[in-house]
């Protein structure tokens, strides 16, 4: 005889790492393993990024419920701070103590490009994934081989888009191969989880019996259909009727196929096919069955497999066919999803940890691609600007290196209270350019560990020079230079950028593309130097500004450091929230610079004319080191301080 206890608990508490809430307990004296163990619901637990290590991605909204419903624990999303470029929603969660991140594709848009763009940046805020799981529905291929029925598993030994290949002889469309596997980890899950298969019965019916229980809502559409609502068709025969069921077909056209002994799903492992398109047609079915030796269509996993291998688990709610229908979606994404939360109890959480992070293997045509890439990133003019500015005058600017803006700035024990921003200003004229030209030569003689990139804004120059675009695209490109392991953050465009071509480039793809790579540093810290922001566009430099003020917040919440060193005229109307500002006009290591430059350059005596003409310089070039220069070049060139010191 069954007992069941239940305890509620007041959960209006505020959640703490430490204080783990929980409102329902269940405990379930039933047959089967592990029933005694307690079922938990609506728990809040607060973890950073770092702490997620299998991301789980799915195509509907229903795939998305039947995998919460799966958790051990709910995680609250309070204090993860996404990466400005990640449009994902999630839900958090762990099973067996593996930390899960679970996004799903947008409402209404589906297919290869989609899923690869949620991966993509699920990828670029929790930097620490070393696991994928695609988890929903699928189409059946059955065959005289795989009995599948409805409510049956598919887990994926391969993918092959069957819709990507090329034409070859006589007409013949000849696919270009299989996709990427996923890691290593998981395929030896998986095939511990079959041998487990082989002598004890699967906890699928287990984990789907604990999801009503939990909730009892999803009883409705979430329960197995009946075997008589299992109906597959010859593959010729065509749905003649209007209607959203099979009612008005004609029942002699079915395929006679013996009854189970139990109403529990079955789990099958082989090739699954994908692509951009439903497939909704028998015979088609069967002959790309035939032919590719596939059991499963679906189409999301070509978007995913190249950049970040996964492992496919469809269940399966219709046979592909024009008879397809809705009333087995939902049963069917919650033993997709039971089978992927007992794959989880077969990995270790620790070696989810351990493990490195997936990536897709580089071969010599992903190489190739990618310096194609870091070729379209490059443009004629990319340090034009920097090669102009003059070296500093000897003796000057070394005052910027004591100043405590300059040193907060680059102490990380600071980096959560100015979130790695320091921004330069002054007048027009004042030597911004200058000065920040001797900070970035010093960074890059002093500070061989970090990464150090730079670019100086220049409104006379080609179009690149004075735009964002051009400066996302020169940074990028420094970035990867140096960092060369980085790299395979162009992965993820493979088929969505023609290599070469820069003309592609946009400024959403290069703020991505630049933010995967920041996620990708890990104790490694980057320092960045972009001058002259007034010789820019302004509405440009507003949307820049607020790019990287949410890089910053995300740098600070994932424990990446991230130092950016901004330098303008003084901007009345762009501001930035947190961060250091440091003002040329009134500095005494300014004041100072000038005055050394003046009495090292100016071609004149010690008389006391001279003085005082040096004096009158000083007072009336009010911090403007350029109007002193030419002073002093104008001078000299005239002679008049030699003639009148005479």
């Amino acid at each position: 005889m069954s007992k069941r206890y239940r305890e509620d608990e007041d959960c209006r508490d505020a959640p703490t790492t430490a204080n783990v809430r929980i409102r329902k307990k269940i405990y379930l004296d039933a047959e089967g393993e592990g029933a005694r163990r307690p079922i938990r619901t609506a728990f809040n637990k607060i973890l950073s990024h770092h702490d997620y290590t299998i991301g789980w991605v799915c195509a509907l909204p229903l795939e998305m419920a039947a995998a919460v419903a799966m958790l051990d624990e709910i995680h609250t999303n309070r204090g993860l701070v996404k990466h400005p470029n990640d449009n994902n929603t999630y839900t958090v969660g762990e099973i067996n103590n593996h930390n899960i991140a679970i996004a799903c594709l947008p409402f209404g848009v589906y297919g290869t490009t989609s899923a690869a763009t949620v991966a993509s940046q699920m990828s670029s805020t929790f930097t620490s994934i070393r696991h994928w799981l695609m988890v929903g529905i699928g189409g059946g291929a059955p065959s005289a081989k795989v009995d599948i029925r409805l409510g049956d598993i598919v887990v994926s030994k391969g993918v092959v888009q069957h819709d990507y290949g090329k034409t070859v002889g006589e007409g013949q469309f000849e696919r270009t191969g299989l996709l990427n596997k996923p890691s290593q980890t998981l395929l030896t899950a998986v095939a511990k989880l079959q041998a487990e298969h082989e002598r004890v019965k699967s906890r699928i019916p287990e984990f789907l019996s604990e999801m009503l229980q939990k909730n009892p809502h999803m009883a409705t559409k979430y329960t197995y259909r009946g075997q008589e609502q299992d109906t597959l068709f010859e593959a010729e025969y065509e749905h003649v009727s209007s209607k959203d069921t099979c009612e008005g077909c004609n029942k002699t056209k079915l395929v006679s196929r013996a009854p189970r002994a139990e109403n529990y799903p079955v789990v099958h492992y082989g090739r699954v096919a994908s692509a951009n398109q439903v497939m909704k047609h028998g015979a088609t079915r069967d002959r790309l069955e035939r032919e590719l030796d596939i059991i499963c269509f679906e189409m999301e996993a070509a978007g995913l497999m190249d950049n970040f291998p996964c492992l496919i688990i469809r269940g399966i709610c219709d046979y592909s066919d024009s008879h397809k229908n809705k009333q087995w979606q939902e049963y069917s994404a919650a033993t997709a999803a039971a089978y992927a939360k007992e794959l989880l109890f077969a990995i270790p959480a620790a070696r989810a940890v351990g493990t490195p992070r997936a990536t897709a293997v580089a071969t010599p045509e992903l190489i190739e691609q990618r310096q194609s890439f870091m070729e379209a990133l490059k443009f004629d003019q990319i340090d034009a600007r920097q090669a102009t500015i003059k070296s500093a005058h000897a003796k000057t600017c070394k005052w910027l290196l004591t100043k405590p803006e300059y040193r907060d700035w680059l102490d990380v024990n600071l980096i959560s209270d100015h979130h790695g921003f320091l921004w330069i200003k002054g007048k027009p004229g004042t030597g911004k350019s200058t000065i920040m030209k001797f900070a970035l030569k010093h960074a890059e003689e002093t500070i061989k560990s970090d990464l150090i990139i730079s670019f100086f804004f220049n409104a006379r120059g080609e179009n690149l020079e004075k735009s964002t675009i051009g400066m996302y695209r020169s940074l990028l490109y420094q970035l990867l230079k140096k960092g060369p392991k980085f790299q395979f953050v162009f992965d993820s465009w493979g088929s969505l950028l023609t290599s070469g071509n820069s003309d592609a480039w946009g400024i959403e793809m290069l703020q991505e593309t630049f933010s995967r790579a920041l996620g990708e540093l890990g104790q490694r810290r980057l320092i960045c130097f972009i001058d002259a922001l007034d010789e820019c566009e302004e509405d440009q430099i507003r949307d820049m500004i607020a790019f990287f003020e949410g890089l910053g917040q995300f740098a600070v919440s994932a424990g990446i450091q991230l130092h950016v060193c901004f330098s303008s005229r003084h901007y009345p109307h762009i501001t930035i929230n947190k961060g250091r500002e440091l003002i040329l006009e009134g500095q005494e290591g300014h004041s100072h610079d000038i005055a050394n430059y003046l009495n090292s350059e100016l071609k004149a005596g010690r008389s006391k004319r001279i003085e005082e003409i040096r004096a009158e310089i000083l007072e009336k070039a009010s911090g403007i080191f350029l109007w002193v220069v030419l002073v002093v070049q104008i001078l000299n060139k005239d002679g008049y301080c030699t003639q009148s010191d005479h």
